[in-house]
């Protein structure tokens, strides 16, 4: 089987993603944000991310709207995505000033390291204009996952039922799309414990 996680930035994608990848066989080929222009990578096969995707039966892949293969139209692109995969979970927040405040925090002073380490976010270092910018690219990526889920038919689950209110009735119907009989002690480690989150609190730092 072929999954695709489509996700808005900073929506928990990459807690999903590994839960999901927790549960599946060793013979699938999986990997993360396959066209993230950021991040450069060993391929174990040669050939671009896509070339290495195609020659798998079973792959699952979490990319972010936005991000495709060099030189490859978008509306081209989109149509193979969901053509190719024979499952597309789409992800988003409700909570779009933390996206913003997140993805402004993390282009600004993590660029070239992780953004999944435990961090304060102190906001008054962030400029307004910078802040701004954010929220228009962030509108438009939720433009787009909207127009998705109307285009091809898909629901668009979002962070907080997973990963705020812990909703077992949307996590069993992700996992129950896929298949997969969901292992608790998985569930605990990436969505109910809060080692995962990243965003703390000020009085949090003295615990890191």
């Amino acid at each position: 089987m072929k999954i695709c996680i489509i996700s808005t930035g900073r929506s928990g994608s990459t807690s999903l993603y590994q839960l999901i990848k927790k549960h599946l066989p060793i013979d699938y080929y999986t990997i993360t944000e396959p066209w993230n222009k950021g991040w450069k990578r060993n391929n174990e096969l040669t050939g671009t991310e896509l070339d290495i995707i195609l020659k798998h039966n079973n792959v699952f892949i979490k990319t972010i709207v936005g991000q495709l293969p060099e030189n490859e139209n978008i509306k081209t692109f989109e149509n193979w995505l969901f053509t190719f995969f024979d499952k597309i979970i789409l992800l988003d927040r409700l909570d779009d000033m933390s996206q913003v405040e997140s993805m402004a925090w993390h282009g600004l002073f993590n660029r070239g390291k992780s953004w999944h380490e435990k961090e304060f976010y102190d906001l008054e270092k962030i400029p307004k204009d910078v802040i701004d910018k954010q929220k228009s690219t962030l509108n438009d990526r939720k433009n787009i996952i909207n127009d998705y889920s109307i285009q091809y038919n898909k629901k668009i689950y979002y962070y907080e039922d997973i990963f705020i209110y812990h909703s077992m009735g949307v996590i069993n119907e992700i996992f129950d799309s896929l298949g997969l009989k969901l292992n608790e002690k998985y569930l605990v480690e990436y969505v109910i414990s809060k080692e995962k989150k990243v965003r703390i609190n000020k009085d949090e730092i003295k615990l890191i």
